[in-house]
């Protein structure tokens, strides 16, 4: 797989992009089919799974991109200063910035992984340059992702905790940083793979400032759908994710309006404990892809 990098901004900072591409593809910008753009989940880099699915899609033909959220990687930005309405607009100057470069009247599918799969759903909202909507294992409302994993009381309890930190935070007039996960809980299974696969990873991980939490309790893409209803979607979810649970998937599905979209039940899986890229499941993901955007989306 080639990869060609790049340099491109997103309000005042400039983002780390990758173009990912097989040798049958001459020239970028004459590249005239799908172009996927990959979008990572909760911190989230491009190494990880945009490199993955990367790898996996140029074999088929197609030109693929990801990039580093502002604060993440080699892109610029605050380390831990995290905002969900933040990286929806690095998507939005993302694509942009690829509808220049490659100058074709591509079909840009987005892709969204975990917390990347809310994002391109508001990403859609507001910009004219997608096609096609992948959002995989994600959640679509962060009040309920979060009762889900803690529990009501575990709920209260942590939004107690926050508030304390916060008045903390006041009274001494220096900002508190926290483990993301603290905001952000994981399940067993993804904790294990995250501190297993992940944090080995040099680049990965940081801590956040209290305000992240503010931004993500109001995330709620699943809100206002009409506007895009005109666009494929495909949505596909673990059985077994116990991180983002099933339901997510199942009430996206029916409150998108659009007559052409599909759910897709990814069998015996969790949330990331198969992201790999020979592991059959990954394997099997994306031949589902793969036929849906060959299908036209339908």
């Amino acid at each position: 797989m080639n990869e060609q990098n790049v340099r491109f901004n997103s309000d005042n900072s400039s983002l780390d992009g990758s173009f990912y591409f097989q040798d049958s593809i001459q020239s970028i910008e004459e590249y005239s089919g799908p172009l996927i753009i990959i979008c990572s989940g909760f911190m989230g880099l491009k190494a990880i799974h945009p490199a993955r699915f990367a790898r996996a899609l140029t074999p088929r033909g197609y030109l693929c991109f990801g990039f580093d959220y502002r604060g993440f990687g080699k892109s610029e930005g605050k380390s831990g200063f995290i905002r969900v309405e933040d990286q929806v607009q690095d998507i939005l100057h993302t694509l942009t910035f690829v509808s220049q470069k490659t100058k074709k009247q591509n079909s840009i599918v987005l892709l969204g992984w975990g917390m990347g799969a809310g994002l391109t759903l508001e990403v859609a909202k507001h910009s004219p340059h997608v096609s096609k909507l992948i959002c995989l294992n994600g959640f679509y409302n962060a009040h309920r992702m979060q009762v889900s994993i803690r529990k009501k009381k575990g709920y209260l309890k942590f939004l107690d905790w926050l508030n304390q930190l916060k008045s903390s935070e006041k009274e001494s007039h220096k900002p508190i940083k926290v483990d993301p996960f603290d905001i952000y809980p994981l399940d067993p299974v993804t904790k294990q793979y995250v501190d297993q696969e992940l944090r080995k990873l040099e680049s990965f991980g940081c801590k956040v400032d209290l305000e992240f939490a503010n931004s993500l309790l109001s995330f709620k893409p699943e809100s206002n759908l009409d506007s895009i209803s005109n666009l494929p979607l495909l949505i596909m979810h673990g059985k077994k994710n116990c991180l983002h649970l099933p339901q997510e998937a199942d009430i996206l599905f029916r409150n998108f309006r659009g007559s052409h979209k599909k759910l897709v039940w990814i069998d015996n899986a969790g949330h990331t404990e198969w992201m790999h890229d020979t592991h059959q499941t990954f394997k099997n993901v994306v031949d589902k892809i793969d036929q849906w955007i060959k299908g036209d989306g339908q």
